[in-house]
């Protein structure tokens, strides 16, 4: 600094006197022409007197502060470890100077401001004032006697009008990049044969050509300082320039997003029930960063035909303690009052994010919305039924996400339940197999529950009456041109007994009923039904066989005519067409065609099997 004027040995660590700071700090003043006015005054009306006593780093905060009446954003936080311990009356000028880069605490993060200021420190605080003053443009206010600062534009071009050169790259006070070189260029105008680039006194390059475009190489995640200088008009533009090559990340730990490929099914309670922060650290020994580049922090959610669905909004935000506009971490979300108007479906979740320097990331996660619970239906047996020996349960689960389906059993007034029957995927038919002497006459409940992967449970619950005492009466039932067939109702009635059951796989079916006289009737839709009666007592030694033939379409009991037109309507209509019916499909071969028009004109008025 060639306005110190130090007549001994300056020794960096030791500590500076208030009277050796404000002369500094003067010498600072006058060289961009401020005056300040009577500043031991000021200065001793801030409560610090001159002399040899040694200045804390409180102090210097406090008459930074004041002098160069600074004030910056109350929504750009600082973030000293100790930032707790600052004493209250001191906060506001730490965080002044703080965010105005003038003091940047130590590497570790401390401030210690009640550490005395070495001489060292206060060299690089007076550097950073005379820099402050560089970026602005000073006038003088001749009716208050003082400085007033007006900030330059550093972006254009034609920043410094009156200087005999400009600087194209880099255009901006600031640079940030990821690459580990940098094109300086720009173009003297003056009349001088000479013009330097230097970051390091009396180590220029000498630029003789009135154009330039060199090559610079930069420190990974350290500042470059670069001048820009005219020996004959004496005029320098600084620039500085950091690499950053450290992608920002997201913070696990305060993320709130959906895992791939996952199930949902509600967004809870939380105000923002999906939400994602970005951060920006630096390496390990480093302070110096980028900062998230919030247009390009994005959070997209789309539909499956790729619709973008609700605006994310901005959680919070932060910056850095060096740089005012630098960002350290950036926080958005959508809100719980938009999520919960989505749709049931497939929705994609994607995160950009780019830090200043252009270190950029994404992630995509897939997951499906889903409310509404599984579809799930009891056929047979149907609630109050009386059942016997073994029987099939029928019905049917289904959900476009199924997980799983579970059949239980349990007693009326019991809390305990006994597992039938469990599976993975939708179902429609035999539920399971129950053989009800495997438990005592009486009420039993029925519960069939499906589940999907959303979680969304839904339960359906019937009660039966078991009674297993007396005879067995059982039997085998075919249906024309397919041979056996599970699922066909059979009921056995009496005048005190209405009981019935399904066909297993092979067709079968068995009760169990004290003595007496029984009709035994078996029924499936668009077939004549079979009907049979019998006395049941200890002599009864039966197996009851039946064969139902194809073409009763209207339930009338005959196949006639009627029943021809009717098969008619359902020509050619497949299995998955709108309007299927599989009870007219009598070949069982997917699709109502001649076929099952022919098996049903040759049943008119005389079923015969062939």
């Amino acid at each position: 600094m060639p306005f110190i004027n130090v007549e001994k040995e300056f020794s960096p660590d030791g500590y500076m006197t208030s009277t050796e700071f404000v002369h500094l700090l003067k010498s600072a003043f006058e060289l961009f022409d401020v005056d300040i006015g009577g500043i031991e005054e000021i200065i001793g009306n801030m409560g610090i007197e001159l002399g040899e006593d040694f200045l804390k780093r409180y102090d210097v905060a406090l008459i930074l502060s004041n002098l160069l009446e600074l004030k910056s954003p109350e929504s750009l936080t600082i973030s000293y470890k100790d930032l707790e311990d600052i004493y209250d009356e001191y906060l506001e000028y730490v965080e002044d100077v703080s965010r105005f880069g003038l003091m940047l605490g130590f590497a570790d993060g401390y401030f210690r401001g009640e550490q005395n200021i070495t001489k060292a420190e206060s060299a690089t605080v007076i550097l950073r004032v005379i820099r402050y003053f560089e970026r602005l443009e000073i006038s003088q206010n001749k009716t208050e006697n003082q400085a007033i600062i007006q900030s330059r534009n550093t972006i254009a071009n034609n920043e410094f009008p009156d200087y005999p050169f400009y600087i194209e790259n880099p255009k901006k006070y600031i640079t940030y990049i990821n690459e580990d070189t940098i094109i300086l260029k720009g173009k003297y105008i003056g009349e001088s044969d000479t013009f330097r680039i230097s970051d390091k006194p009396g180590n220029p390059i000498i630029i003789s050509d009135n154009e330039f475009e060199i090559e610079r190489r930069l420190i990974e995640d350290k500042w470059d300082e670069i001048q820009f200088y005219c020996p004959s008009s004496k005029k320098t533009i600084l620039r500085y320039v950091l690499r950053d090559i450290i992608t920002p990340e997201i913070e696990a730990d305060e993320t709130s997003i959906p895992e791939d490929n996952s199930y949902i099914s509600s967004w809870g309670q939380d105000e923002y029930p999906i939400y994602v922060k970005i951060i920006d650290k630096a390496k390990t020994g480093s302070v110096s960063i980028s900062g998230i580049d919030e247009e390009e922090f994005r959070i997209r959610l789309n539909d499956k035909e790729g619709k973008i669905i609700g605006k994310p909004s901005i959680i919070s935000g932060g910056s850095n303690t060096v740089i005012p506009d630098v960002i350290k971490s950036m926080t958005k979300g959508f809100k719980k009052e938009s999520l919960d108007k989505l749709p049931d479906g497939n929705y994609k979740l994607e995160i950009s994010f780019a830090d200043k320097a252009g270190n950029k990331d994404k992630l995509i996660r897939d997951f499906t919305f889903d409310r509404t619970p599984p579809i799930v239906e009891m056929r047979f047996p149907e609630e109050g039924d009386a059942v016997s020996g073994n029987i099939m349960i029928l019905g049917k689960v289904y959900d476009e996400n199924i997980s799983e389906y579970r059949l239980y059993i349990k007693g009326e007034d019991e809390d305990g339940k006994l597992l039938l029957s469990e599976g993975e995927t939708n179902i429609d038919g035999i539920l399971g197999e129950i053989d009800t002497t495997e438990f005592g006459n009486g009420k039993w409940i029925l519960i069939i529950e499906g589940t999907d992967k959303a979680e969304n449970v839904k339960a359906q619950e019937i009660t039966i009456n078991i009674n297993n005492s007396g005879y067995n009466v059982n039997g085998n039932i075919e249906l024309q041109h397919i041979g056996v067939k599970e699922g066909v109702e059979v009921y056995l009635k009496s005048k005190d007994i209405d009981i019935s059951t399904v066909t297993d796989e092979k067709g079968n079916f068995d009760f169990q009923v004290p003595e007496g006289e029984y009709t035994l009737e078996v029924i499936k839709k668009g077939y004549l039904a079979f009907e049979k009666v019998f006395y049941v007592d200890e002599d009864f030694n039966q197996n009851i066989g039946a064969i139902l033939f194809p073409g009763d379409l209207n339930g009338d009991g005959i196949i006639d005519e009627e029943d021809l037109k009717k098969i008619s309507e359902y020509f050619s209509i497949s299995s998955g067409d709108k309007g299927w019916n599989p009870d007219y499909d009598f070949n069982d071969d997917g699709i109502i065609n001649i076929f099952d028009i022919v098996i049903t004109a040759l049943n008119i008025n005389n079923p015969v099997i062939f």
